[in-house]
């Protein structure tokens, strides 16, 4: 609630060559007392041309001070306007991330797609394509379609392919939203089924579309010299591995991932690879042999070893649940361990609402039993994991009423700690 809105739109006038943009700011009443009289917000902005160069057009207003690109709203509302356009540009908002707002700025997708290839703004191009496909992909699952838009796809292998951008940058370009995303886009009758297929089917697009382009930066990007923590050296990693997946999983077959675990020099490119291997071909012979030869290298380190059990639960298959519950009876979980009961209930109700949000209610009810087990042993960490509950009011029908009994019965149980009783009683609410 204490995170203002700023919403953007704009008129174009050929004739005159002019560009009307207004500028309107709102902030909901937060449950602390939070105002909501106006604040001020920065808005950095750029008017981009076809040949990919900001135009050189100073705006005016009666109603907001402009400092060169950026524009200073204090007020509830203002209009910008700039003369002298040849054409229409291409308006770039909110560049470097100039505010922490809540942005709602009805762009055409030709716009997105023209932004996201030709803004100069680093910031700016990355916001477009990300808003661009995750609209898509909340478009998709409001239809019923099984895929976004071959453009959109095709923007984010350009994206990928684009040498003027950082590695870091790209590797986020050409990422697609988590399902625990997807969830909070959609935000009303969620199907995480529906949700969990669009995803799969997306990434296995994405990798056909940009198979040749990807399979050619992983051989460029691939690094045989001494490892290095820098953050360019960092960021041809982080790209290199997050063009794994939709390979792998457009192939349909794991010897890509495999390859790289067995021949992975350090924890970013071992990680990478496991992921994929426990996330999309989970219970298979390679994802197992993966798995065990990570945990008997790693079994004396206590951090790493909480990222062997996190994998596991947060692997979006329909046999999950199954494994959390024989990992919640291996030797080395502890529930009293606060780090190691995080990595397997975080990993299953934070990191996997495929699984957690089971049509069934399986997911909600084993949350809801350790949780009771885990407020008798440290009700601080009991109650922070309750909150992945809160989402429950988004789901659809049955969903809801699965999560409002497991809820319901858990908050009816005598002697629970005062920290859990009070985050299910708001949940409730």
């Amino acid at each position: 609630a204490g995170t203002p809105k700023l919403e953007v739109s704009q008129i174009y006038d050929e004739t005159a060559g002019r560009l009307t943009v207004r500028l309107r700011q709102s902030l909901d009443k937060g449950a602390a007392g939070t105002g909501t009289r106006p604040v001020h917000i920065p808005v950095r902005y750029g008017l981009v041309g076809a040949n990919g160069q900001d135009l050189d057009v100073r705006g005016s207003s009666t109603e907001a001070r402009i400092d060169g690109d950026l524009i200073h709203l204090t007020a509830e509302e203002a209009t910008v306007t700039f003369e002298g356009l040849s054409s229409r540009p291409y308006l770039s908002i909110l560049r470097d991330f100039s505010a922490p707002v809540d942005l709602r700025y009805q762009e055409a997708e030709a716009d997105r797609l023209a932004l996201a290839r030709l803004d100069p703004n680093p910031f700016g191009r990355w916001r477009a394509l990300t808003d661009l496909v995750g609209d898509a992909l909340v478009a998709a699952i409001r239809n019923g379609q099984d895929s976004i838009p071959d453009g959109v796809l095709d923007a984010m292998v350009a994206a990928a392919a684009d040498e003027t951008l950082e590695p870091a940058l790209r590797a986020q370009m050409v990422s697609l939203p988590g399902e625990t995303e997807l969830t909070r886009l959609v935000a009303e009758d969620v199907d995480t089924d529906v949700i969990h297929a669009l995803r799969v089917s997306t990434l296995a697009a994405l990798g056909r579309r940009g198979r040749d382009t990807f399979e050619a930066l992983r051989r460029a990007l691939d690094d045989t010299g001494a490892f290095s923590p820098s953050a360019q050296a960092a960021g041809r990693r982080a790209l290199r591995n997050t063009l794994l997946a939709p390979l792998a999983v457009a192939a349909g077959d794991p010897s890509v991932a495999v390859t790289q675990y067995d021949t992975a020099r350090n924890m970013s490119d071992r990680l990478a690879a496991l992921t994929v291997l426990t996330h999309h071909f989970a219970g298979s012979a390679p994802a197992e042999t993966a798995l065990s030869a990570f945990y008997d290298r790693f079994v004396d380190d206590p951090l790493v070893l909480d990222k062997w059990f996190m994998l596991q639960a947060s692997a979006p298959d329909a046999g999950t649940l199954d494994k959390v519950i024989e990992l919640a009876a291996h030797p080395a979980f502890r529930l009293a361990n606060p780090n190691r009961a995080r990595a397997l209930l975080a990993g299953l109700a934070g990191l996997n609402p495929y699984v957690f949000h089971r049509a069934d209610g399986a997911g909600y009810r084993w949350m809801a039993d350790m949780l009771g087990k885990l407020d008798t042993l440290n009700p601080q960490t009991a109650a922070r994991m309750a909150t992945a509950f809160r989402s429950w009011r988004l789901m659809e029908p049955l969903r809801r009423e699965a999560a409002q009994a497991a809820l319901t019965e858990l908050a009816g149980r005598g002697g629970l700690s005062r920290d859990l009783a009070d985050i299910l009683d708001r949940t409730l609410r």
